[in-house]
């Protein structure tokens, strides 16, 4: 181990500090959109306010919560002051990065080191958004300063930094364990090594028995745990996870958005399915359980598809592409790559860093902890996900180990350096290339903001009075993202003559693979089977890999299941299914097909095994209303709607289910509840429209059942109609002033001129 100081070190100490203040503040204030608020800053205000429960605290960071809440109290700009804290970390991090780099490597080497760190672009970014990791890596680099360190005053910095990074982020905990063989591998004289450890252990284990106590307190009973990872290790694990970002249950996704006051409600919404489903107020620990159990279930099952998910983990720790589960550090690096900042490729970092993991295998004492860190945070990645989010706590440990690759380029003159660089192209090379999955990945991200852009236009169109303009505008935005069915269309649009479906079939433009798909996938849900079943065949000769994540099956041969269906290829259809199932053992939407058509009850089982109860159900109904199995269907539904009478979609599609079975008038009773609820968006067209149409027909002399039909008509955009049908509903009832609202109101929608 190098030890080198002196007024030139001192200098590029000093040099780097101001660079990294200099470019970080340059970059984040002047190149990047301005910070967002997330869920500390809500949470923080939320906190002072008194309105935080408790049990809500431990959802968080300890320390970055209460720096957020500190910094919220006293100063009036509280987001700059946090954003500056950031940077500022991020300079004391770049300067510990050359600190402890001299103590191994040559000033050249360890300043590019430092370098490679300071631009890094995830840095830049975990530094710009309101997240813990500047703080994460700061600790980490304090923990390793100190540790190197042969005093005793070192080991207890050493020991209150690691304790603190863990009060941030608990990744590294286990790295402890590696400290005490550390000391004494180092050959400290006598017993200086257990006193070295001891001065570590102290302050550490009053952190951790701090926090302990603290969620003791705040929960009413012992809970050692905080952020939840259990809940962490189902996203990253579960059927329609591909382990490399957090992917949610369907459902509660789509509940999380009715909950938009609360900061990072996925927590609390992960303890309210369970204990919903269980029927009894679980514990944090418990609930965690839950969803752990569901995952360690499907990955027990399917022993070859979980090496297959760690594999594929594995190999995207290492690769250039950034998985983002956070849509502000996504487009904030999309902004990065459109810059002109520099950056070292990570896939040369990533691997020149497993080159030096084996060089340095001989020194491996004097490097005992920059393998147990990478370690423990490669394992901790394996077992959750590798979004950019978990790596960017990696970054100085791979650094670390590239730059004795570096070193070792530079200094040995032998014909093994020739042999290493050989073999480091390949890997870099390996490390660079574009997978499908990225392209569906940018594909997703993109689609759903500008689909997102569009759906905001409608609504201001449709708040002017513009009609038309709103529901072109709604087409496209339905053609951008077409998993988003349900929740494109607002209400009172109309789509005459092509329909809504159709027209977002006429304006839309395939310009890749993944819109290729997306086209398909409209042409099914437009029962144009024939045209779905040719771009499908067209994917899977390509061999082209979907990865649609919670929104929508990634098998391509589920979908031609589907279309199979459409054309009354039930034999057919199941074998595809099955097909499908086979390449993706316990995807959601194949096993519910595969249970409406087989009535088989493995299927069933397997997807209430791997799924919440509320999510199967859900997605079960869904298959058997689209095979004609309203009845069993409408109880899928039901039970959704009692555990959550506030989910929307669910009361829709229960009145759509019951009125499917014959049951109209229980049908429209559930509609109208959904419609009381909120009127947008509108869904199942066919169905509702069909039930309200009957009830009508049946009953020609009641004024209630005119009036709904026409109120339907008008939400679904058939306006002539609606206005017919409320012309009959006013003679039933001349004096009702609702009737006559709708008149009016359909009167001068028709009025308006088309533009």
């Amino acid at each position: 181990m190098k030890d080198e100081g002196g007024p030139t070190s001192t200098l590029v100490t000093i040099s780097l500090a101001v660079f990294t203040v200099l470019f970080y503040s340059f970059v984040i204030f002047y190149l990047l959109p301005s910070a967002q608020l997330s869920k500390y800053t809500s949470a923080a205000q939320i906190y002072l306010d008194h309105s935080l429960p408790r049990h809500r605290i431990v959802d968080f960071s300890p320390i970055y919560l209460y720096v957020h809440v500190l910094v919220r109290n006293f100063f009036s700009n509280p987001n700059l002051i946090i954003q500056w804290l950031h940077i500022v970390l991020t300079a004391f991090s770049s300067v510990l990065t050359f600190q402890i780099l001299t103590k191994f490597y040559g000033k050249p080497v360890a300043f590019a080191g430092a370098i490679a760190f300071v631009v890094d672009r995830s840095l830049i970014v975990y530094t710009h958004v309101f997240e813990p990791e500047s703080l994460v890596v700061f600790f980490s680099l304090a923990f390793l300063f100190f540790v190197i360190r042969r005093s005793i005053r070192s080991s207890w910095m050493a020991g209150l930094c690691f304790g603190l990074g863990v009060l941030t982020r608990p990744n590294f905990l286990l790295t402890a364990l590696f400290v005490p063989f550390y000391y004494r591998y180092r050959s400290l004289e006598g017993s200086k090594w257990i006193r070295s450890t001891m001065c570590f252990f102290i302050p550490f284990l009053l952190c951790l028995g701090g926090l302990w106590i603290r969620n003791t307190i705040l929960l009413g009973y012992f809970s050692p745990f905080v952020m939840n990872p259990g809940t962490a290790f189902f996203e990253g694990n579960n059927p329609a996870s591909s382990g490399l970002s957090s992917i949610y249950p369907i459902v509660l996704t789509e509940v999380a958005r009715e909950y938009r006051d609360q900061p990072d409600v996925h927590h609390e919404l992960y303890r309210m399915f369970s204990r919903k489903i269980a029927g009894k107020e679980l514990s944090v620990p418990e609930s965690n359980a839950y969803w752990t159990g569901k995952a360690i279930r499907y990955l027990r099952d399917y022993p070859a598809h979980a090496l297959r998910l760690v594999t594929t983990k594995f190999f995207h720790i290492f690769h250039q592409y950034q998985w983002h589960d956070l849509a502000n550090a996504y487009w904030n690096e999309q902004a990065l790559k459109q810059s002109w900042i520099p950056t070292v490729p990570l896939s040369l970092i990533s691997s020149m860093a497993l080159m030096g993991i084996v060089l340095l295998r001989r020194n491996w004492k004097e490097c005992l902890l920059m393998y147990a860190l990478f370690l423990c945070q490669l394992v901790f990645m394996l077992l959750i996900y590798t979004s950019a989010r978990q790596r960017v706590s990696l970054l100085f440990v791979m650094i670390f180990f590239a730059c004795a690759a570096l070193e070792f380029v530079l200094v040995n003159r032998s014909q093994t350096k020739s042999l290493a660089a050989l073999l480091l192209l390949p890997l870099v090379i390996v490390f660079s290339l574009q997978t499908d999955w990225m392209k569906e990945e940018n594909h997703l991200w993109d689609r759903i903001a500008q689909s997102n852009r569009f759906l905001s236009g409608v609504y201001r169109y449709r708040s002017e009075g513009k009609w038309n303009q709103a529901a072109q505008m709604s087409a496209i935005s339905l053609s951008l993202a077409p998993w988003l069915l349900d929740s494109r269309r607002p209400a009172n649009l109309p789509f005459d003559p092509h329909g809504f479906l159709g027209m977002a079939l006429k304006v839309f433009q395939p310009d890749d693979f993944s819109s290729r798909f997306d086209l398909a996938n409209l042409y099914l849900e437009a029962g144009k089977s024939a045209e779905a079943e040719k771009i499908l065949k067209e994917l899977i000769e390509d061999r082209y890999q979907l990865k649609r994540d919670q929104y929508q099956s990634s098998e391509p041969d589920y979908y031609l299941g589907r279309a199979m269906l459409l054309r009354g290829q039930k034999a057919e259809a199941i074998r595809m299914f099955q097909t499908a199932l086979i390449r993706t053992p316990g995807d959601p939407w194949t096993l519910s097909f595969l249970f409406a058509l087989t009535t088989d009850p493995q299927y069933r089982d397997r997807l209430f095994k791997y799924f919440d109860d509320i999510d199967a159900q859900f997605i079960l109904g869904k298959a058997l209303l689209a095979t004609a199995k309203a009845e069993e269907a409408s109880r899928c539904f039901e039970y959704v709607v009692r555990a959550l009478p506030e989910y929307r979609p669910a009361l829709v599609y229960l009145a759509a289910a019951l009125g499917e079975a014959g049951k109209e008038h229980e049908g429209a009773r559930r509609y109208r509840e959904a419609i009381r609820m909120r009127a947008d968006p509108v869904m199942l067209e066919t169905q509702i429209l069909g039930m309200f149409r009957r009830l009508a027909e049946q009953q020609p002399r009641n004024f209630f059942a005119q009036y709904s039909y026409g109120v339907v008509l008008r939400q679904f955009g058939h306006f002539q109609e609606a206005l017919q049908t409320q012309r009959i509903t006013l003679e039933l009832d001349p004096a009702n002033p609702d009737a006559a609202r709708e008149i009016a109101d359909l009167q001068k929608i028709l009025n308006q001129p088309v533009k």
